[in-house]
């Protein structure tokens, strides 16, 4: 017998032992206050009660340890591998500072991220679906020329260009026109200034990035042709080596290799 097993035949012995126990005082109060003299009396009906308190007890000490615990014992068994790995991943959560995942990156509302961020950095491949379908956001935000905005996007000059192409079926010269659409769009909701860049990288896009100074908001790419939609993970600043406080160092080096296409024709 394992030092386990051993301890839980202690524990249920003495539970049973003492259900025994609260049983026997149970019935013997009750025979005493049977033949009582006087069962009006104070002492009388004192036996009573604690006959019935010991009697009650006993009888649910062992429905619980005969059928409801064996019964919760099982369900912790049998679930306590997923109880212990959900414990894990909370951990883990924590460590790399992931708040929350969404299943679906067109369900996902950026309305808050883009509006209520003092800094905000965006990195996209053309752009152009993301920013129309969040234009109104957009604009609202860069009415404040407080809030500084820096949108990346893949450079069209750029050699991942073409091979983008081949990933998502589209030729070059589209993907080359959505890009300078998606600069037109933000021209014509803005003006020029400091408060707002768009740039242009030569690299390849492993994911699209919504970065503010608190948080980080991220879609991974597949890697086949096949379109599907990617699900959004979040993340939140948790320590200088967490996931987002590397995300935002990357992107601050990606934007010194950058080159500004604000005039791109």
């Amino acid at each position: 017998m394992t030092d386990g097993t051993l301890e839980k035949f202690k524990y249920r012995s003495g539970a049973l032992l003492a259900t025994l126990v609260l049983l026997i005082l149970g019935l013997g109060l009750l025979v005493l206050y049977a033949f009582s003299d006087n069962k009006s009396s104070i002492e009388a009906s004192v036996l009573s009660q604690l006959s019935s308190v010991f009697l009650i007890g006993g009888v649910w000490g062992g429905i619980y340890e005969l059928i409801l615990r064996q019964e919760f014992i099982k369900v912790l068994e049998k679930n306590s591998d997923k109880i212990l790995n959900r414990l894990s991943a909370i951990d883990h959560e924590e460590e790399i500072g992931l708040t929350h995942s969404f299943g679906s990156s067109g369900a996902y509302d950026y309305g808050d991220i883009i509006k209520n961020s003092e800094v905000l950095r965006v990195v996209l491949n053309d752009g152009r679906t993301w920013i129309s379908n969040n234009l109104r956001h957009l604009e609202e935000r860069f009415k404040d020329e407080k809030k500084k905005t820096t949108i990346f996007l893949q450079h069209p000059d750029s050699n991942m260009v073409e091979i983008i192409c081949k990933k998502v079926g589209s030729d070059e010269s589209s993907f080359r026109i959505k890009i300078r659409e998606s600069i037109k769009m933000i021209q014509e909701i803005s003006t020029k200034g400091d408060h707002i860049r768009i740039v242009g990288h030569h690299y390849f896009n492993p994911q699209s990035t919504f970065l503010s100074e608190h948080r980080a908001v991220v879609t991974p790419y597949y890697y086949s042709k096949a379109r599907k939609t990617p699900p959004v993970l979040c993340f939140k600043k948790t320590s200088t080596d967490c996931y987002y406080s590397r995300l935002r160092q990357d992107l601050k080096a990606l934007e010194a290799d950058c080159e500004d296409l604000w005039d791109y024709e």
